[in-house]
């Protein structure tokens, strides 16, 4: 269970990770939300929001996962 870990710019995409438990989210980095742009040794940082079915904790984040485009 992580921290959150927000900065901007923040970028949105709901998915369903369906029975296996296991998220995947396909970028299509030449056509992001808003004017952001990837760029060469630029890193960015993506976090998972997620429900839980445990009553006692509804909902939390996994842990922040850096990647440096090259």
């Amino acid at each position: 269970h992580g921290r959150l870990c927000v900065k901007n710019p923040l970028l949105l995409a709901l998915a369903n990770s369906g029975h296996t438990g296991t998220l995947r989210i396909d970028l299509d980095l030449n056509n992001l939300a808003g004017s952001h742009w990837v760029l060469q040794g630029e890193t960015w940082y993506f976090q998972s929001w997620y429900t839980d079915k445990k009553p006692s904790k509804p909902s939390n984040t996994t842990n922040m996962v850096g990647v440096t485009f090259q």
